[in-house]
């Protein structure tokens, strides 16, 4: 039975990731402090309460004081932990900055008398925000793409610059340490419990709460979008490579970008809804187009993103009306 130790799980992303282990019988670990879920969701209780699944409310702001002998040997790690929501990016960039430096550094500094197989890090797409912007890089975007930061930044990159430190970070680790590691950069995952702070989401709730007009920005630039299933199943398979000799991974889903007007026209025909659409153009510092190259994960995983954008969103539709 493997111990998977998982922070944020109480998040988008980990809550998958934790329900998809405990599935398979895994002894599951999880960190969080209800950053974004003030308390515990009727998803989340559930969860909790398997056997194999072992909950901490712990605040990685602060150094861990933690002292369980179960929490000695971990098989995968996956830091998830972050405070993430491009809202959020505007209205507290400083906190989501240093929170995040600070979760991870203390996060590390745990672990330095812990025994690791593997530490897979949760990076983002907004690392290349600046590099888009400034024409440097093409698209689809591959892993060794050029990332640069403009002086001064705009607020919107507090996040993808704390996910670029922490990359740093986490490197180093795993170098001095000689465990094996990788870095994920997610591009635009969605699904079923994301929040109400990204994209689909947001449209979604809009959708249904508007009766003749819609507002929405930046809606001649593209996204790729990819379902949460796919995702997790890239992170489970690059969890059992024996030997990563360190490398960053796109997990996304580049067969389906679309432009945002594209998208919303698609929501609202699956909501049969009609509305006028007002397009109030790009917000500050974001990318025209964003779509990954996920060549290296597909050849290393022998996987390929299963769900196509339709069913995927029927999926979160269905949640978000019906499942909540």
């Amino acid at each position: 039975m493997s111990n998977i130790l998982i922070t944020g799980a109480a998040g988008f992303i980990g809550f998958h990731l934790a329900n998809f282990h405990q599935q398979k019988g895994h002894k599951v670990f999880i960190f969080d402090n209800y950053f974004k879920n003030k308390s515990k969701d009727k998803e989340f209780k559930n969860l909790i309460k398997k056997k194999n699944v072992f909950f901490y409310k712990l605040d990685l702001n602060k150094k861990i004081k933690l002292e369980d002998n179960k929490l000695k040997k971990f098989d995968t790690i996956y830091h998830l932990s972050a405070i993430n929501g491009t809202s959020l990016f505007y209205k507290i960039p400083y906190q989501v900055f240093t929170s995040n430096i600070k979760m991870t550094l203390n996060l590390l500094d745990w672990l330095k008398d812990k025994k690791v197989k593997n530490l897979i890090y949760s990076s983002s797409s907004e690392v290349y925000s600046q590099s888009y912007a400034l024409n440097l890089i093409k698209v689809p975007t591959d892993e060794n793409a050029l990332i640069s930061f403009k002086t001064p930044i705009d607020d919107r990159m507090s996040y993808g610059l704390s996910k670029f430190f922490g990359e740093f970070l986490i490197s180093s680790f795993i170098k001095n340490s000689k465990i094996n590691g990788c870095i994920v950069r997610f591009h635009n995952i969605y699904g079923p419990r994301m929040g109400n702070k990204h994209v689909i989401p947001e449209l979604i709730n809009r959708i249904e709460k508007s009766k003749k007009n819609l507002k929405i920005y930046g809606g001649k630039q593209t996204r790729a979008f990819c379902y949460i299933d796919d995702a997790i199943n890239f992170l489970y398979l690059l969890s059992k490579k024996k030997k990563f000799q360190f490398e960053i991974y796109h997990i996304g889903n580049s067969k389906a970008e679309i432009k945002i007007l594209l998208l919303v026209k698609k929501i609202l025909n699956l909501l049969n809804k009609k509305l006028k659409i007002k397009d109030y153009g790009e917000p500050s510092a974001s990318v025209a187009r964003r779509c990954p190259n996920i060549n290296r994960i597909i050849r290393e995983t022998k996987y390929k993103p299963k769900i196509n954008l339709n069913t995927g969103l029927l999926k979160t539709i269905e949640w978000y009306l019906n499942g909540k």
